[in-house]
């Protein structure tokens, strides 16, 4: 189904292995104002939905949980997640704290609800998760089994001489350094990204399985944060 959801409520829904394909969650129409368009889900549940092509704008999920076998490729725009719950696969996901163009900008101002406040990726596998333009974290745990943390990108981005120096493997550097040139050219905008494991293991060839837990357990020893 298309749906384009714009300034509603939802609370008490349960999404399970539907189609909202094509469709719009939290968006604006040309002459809304602030409050009009951003879109509530309260203590909802999305279960393995198929949201291909699906746009995000400026949606507030508040007590939700998004149970996935894998969900990948959106962009979930300034959408906003309060004590909410993530379980499954995660990959190549955007969230971003500003609008994606000036036009929107200079009608909607800054978003309002943009960002992640007490969330659990506790049980999730997480890849190439983009934060972009300050998307703020508030409260964020890790998966359990350490195969992403929370990282400090200024300061991993200053020492990334230091860090190469302790490989001596020509072939560790080469990927790390391309590895980390992803998001230290943002580093200033967004502060604090989601490195995972899994990320590298996309990055190395496979035969070289070897050379990626050394690497993930350096950046994640030196650089881990907690907010």
């Amino acid at each position: 189904m298309i749906i384009n959801d714009k300034g509603n409520i939802f609370t008490n829904c349960r999404f399970y292995r539907c189609e909202w394909q094509v469709g719009s969650i939290g968006t604006d129409w040309n002459n809304s104002k602030r409050g009009e368009y951003q879109s509530r889900y309260v203590s909802c549940c999305f279960e393995n939905v198929k949201l291909t092509k699906t746009g995000f704008g400026d949606p507030r999920f508040v007590n939700c949980t998004f149970v996935f076998k894998k969900l990948s490729g959106l962009d979930f725009g300034c959408s906003g997640f309060v004590n909410c719950r993530f379980e499954g696969a995660f990959q190549d996901l955007t969230f971003r704290g500003q609008y994606s163009n000036k036009e929107y900008t200079a009608r909607k101002g800054e978003p309002q609800y943009a960002g992640f406040t007490n969330v659990s990726f506790e049980k999730t596998a997480l890849q190439w998760f983009a934060l972009l333009d300050g998307f703020p974290l508030r409260s964020v745990k890790r998966p359990e089994d350490g195969s992403a943390f929370l990282a400090d990108m200024p300061w991993l981005c200053r020492e990334q001489k230091v860090i190469m120096s302790k490989f001596s493997d020509q072939r560790s550097k080469e990927v790390l350094s391309r590895y980390l040139n992803i998001d230290c050219g943002a580093a200033e905008r967004q502060p604090v990204s989601i490195l995972s494991r899994y990320d590298l293991f996309e990055s190395f060839a496979k035969g070289e399985e070897a050379l990626i837990l050394p690497v993930y357990a350096l950046l994640k020893q030196e650089y881990e944060i907690f907010v």
